[in-house]
């Protein structure tokens, strides 16, 4: 990889922004662990497990620190929603 481009083709990132290239990144994880998953191998799922742990507690700490951020706004309808919304997904992480 040289910076912007991949095999001399632009990035996601460079072409879609970093917070798609992060949303495209998410869903190749997800969806690689859910087939690695139903191939009902208990030793692929032994191997995955800490991986998927581990962007769950990423996850986890992200939308912490997206709560915390989120205190420097002024209280609001739309800081609440956001709050409440942060506070639904971390549920259920756990």
């Amino acid at each position: 990889m040289d910076g912007d481009k991949l095999s001399g083709k632009e990035t996601i990132h460079q072409s879609f922004g970093t917070w798609a290239a992060a949303l495209a990144a998410d869903f190749m994880f997800a969806q690689s662990s859910w087939y690695l998953a139903n191939l009902e191998n208990t030793e692929v799922i032994k191997l995955i497990k800490p991986w998927v742990e581990r962007a769950q507690d990423l996850a986890k700490e992200k939308a912490e620190l997206a709560i915390e951020s989120l205190k420097c706004l002024p209280i609001n309808e739309f800081r609440a929603s956001l709050e409440g919304l942060l506070r639904y997904n971390l549920e259920r992480i756990d």
